[in-house]
C-alpha cells in the first residue's frame, strides 16, 4: 500500500515544476544551438531541408520540457496539463472565432506599437517569410502553425501557467503571458503576442482545457502563414512600389491611429469575453454529460443496492464534499499566502532574465545599437 501511494502520480503541476519548466526550455534551447552552429553554414541556411527539420525541433522542445518535467516530478501529463478535458463542435467553432477577433480587433494596437518603434529609429530585423510554393507553404503549416499549437501550449499554459496559478489567478494569467511574449524575443510581435497569451491563459484558467487554447493558437499561426503564401502570388513590383508611396508618419495620423486602436481594442475585449463565456457554458455542458454517464454506469452496476444506503451515502458525499471544498479553499489561500522557496525564485529570476535580455538584444539591434 505505502509502494503504491509513493508511486501514484500526481494530478496537477504546482509552483516548482513551473519555475523548472522554463529553466529546462532554456538548458534545452541552448544546447539545441549549439549544435545547430556546429552544421555547415550550407546545410543549414533558409530553404535547407534541414532548416525546416531544425524548425519544427526548435518548437518540440517546449513539448519535450513540459514532459520531462512531468515524468521527473511524478506528474500524470496528460492530466496535469488538461488533455484529459473534452470539447464539442461549439467549443472549437468558438476558439477560432476568439482568435479571428483577437486578430482583427487587436491588430491595430500591434500596428501602433510598430509605428512607434518605426518613430524611435527601429527597423526589423526579421527576414520576410517566404512560400514559394504549395509544398513549402504544407511544410510551414506544420512547422509554424501545429508544433506551435501544440508544443508551446503544453509548455506555457499546461505546466507554467497551471503551476502559477498557486499564487492565484491574476498572478498566473499575467507572469505566464509576460513569459510567453519575452520568450519570442520580437520586439515587433510583442503586443500581439501579450494579447494572444493572455486570452488562452484566460481561457485555460477558467476551463484547465488545453485543446482550447491550442486552437486559438493553431488558427492564429495559419491565418498568418496562409496569407503569407497568398500574398506570394503578387508581383514583387507592385509591392515594393506600396512601401515606396507610403505617407510618413505624422504626429497627428499616430494619435488617430492610437484611438482608432483603442476604440477597437475595446470592442475586441467585450466580443472575445462574451466568446470565453460561451465557451464555459459549453465547457460545462460537456461536463456534466460527462458526469451523468458516470452515473448511469454506477446506476446499473448497483442496481441491488438498498435505497436506505443510497441514501447514506449521498449524504456522506454532500458532506464529504462540503468538508473538501472548504479545504481546498483554505489550502488555496494558504498557499496564495505562503512564502516562496529560494529554489523557484532563483530559477523564475534566472529565466526571466534570460528571455528579457534575448527580448532587449533583439530590440536594441533594431535600434541600431549593436
Amino acid at each position: 500500500m505505502e509502494n503504491q501511494l509513493l508511486n501514484e502520480k500526481r494530478k496537477s503541476f504546482g509552483l516548482y515544476e513551473a519555475a523548472l519548466a522554463t529553466i529546462l526550455f532554456i538548458v534545452f534551447n541552448i544546447g539545441f544551438m549549439f549544435l545547430f552552429r556546429a552544421i555547415p553554414v550550407s546545410a543549414r541556411q533558409s530553404g535547407s531541408v534541414f532548416y525546416y527539420i531544425a524548425s519544427f525541433l526548435i518548437e518540440a522542445l517546449f513539448g519535450v520540457a513540459a514532459y520531462v518535467v512531468a515524468v521527473s516530478r511524478k506528474v500524470d501529463f496528460v492530466k496535469g496539463i488538461g488533455a484529459n478535458k473534452k470539447i464539442n463542435g461549439n467549443i472549437v467553432f468558438y476558439s477560432v472565432l476568439i482568435s479571428f477577433a483577437c486578430l482583427i480587433f487587436f491588430g491595430n494596437l500591434t500596428n501602433v506599437f510598430i509605428e512607434f518603434l518605426g518613430i524611435c529609429g527601429y527597423s526589423s530585423i526579421l527576414g520576410s517569410l517566404e512560400i514559394s510554393n504549395f509544398g513549402i507553404y504544407l511544410v510551414y503549416v506544420l512547422t509554424a502553425c501545429i508544433a506551435p499549437a501544440i508544443c508551446e501550449e503544453f509548455l506555457f499554459r499546461g505546466v507554467i501557467a497551471s503551476g502559477l496559478k498557486e499564487k492565484g489567478f491574476k498572478v498566473a494569467l499575467f507572469a505566464s503571458s509576460i513569459i510567453f511574449t519575452l520568450m519570442h524575443g520580437n520586439p515587433e510581435q510583442t503586443v500581439h503576442q501579450f494579447i494572444i497569451g493572455y486570452v488562452i491563459g484566460y481561457a485555460f484558467l477558467k476551463t484547465g482545457n488545453i485543446w482550447i487554447g491550442v486552437i486559438v493558437h493553431f488558427v492564429n499561426n495559419f491565418t498568418a502563414v496562409t496569407m503569407t503564401y497568398i500574398s506570394s502570388f503578387s508581383a514583387g513590383e507592385e509591392v515594393a512600389a506600396e512601401v515606396a508611396a507610403a505617407e510618413p508618419v505624422t504626429a497627428s495620423s499616430f494619435i488617430i491611429s492610437v484611438i482608432v486602436a483603442a476604440v477597437m481594442a475595446m470592442i475586441g475585449f467585450i466580443i472575445v469575453k462574451k466568446l470565453i463565456g460561451l465557451i464555459l457554458i459549453e465547457h460545462n455542458k460537456v461536463n456534466a454529460v460527462s458526469n451523468e454517464n458516470a452515473t448511469i454506469k454506477v446506476d446499473n452496476a448497483e442496481v441491488n443496492v438498498e435505497m436506505m444506503v443510497d441514501e447514506m451515502l449521498v449524504e456522506l458525499d454532500e458532506k464529504a464534499e462540503t468538508e473538501k471544498t472548504e479545504s481546498v479553499a483554505e489550502n488555496a489561500q494558504n498557499k496564495e499566502n505562503e512564502k516562496v522557496p529560494l529554489s523557484v525564485t532563483l530559477m523564475f529570476v534566472i529565466s526571466g532574465a534570460y528571455f528579457l535580455i534575448e527580448w532587449l538584444s533583439s530590440l536594441l539591434t533594431g535600434l541600431g545599437m549593436f
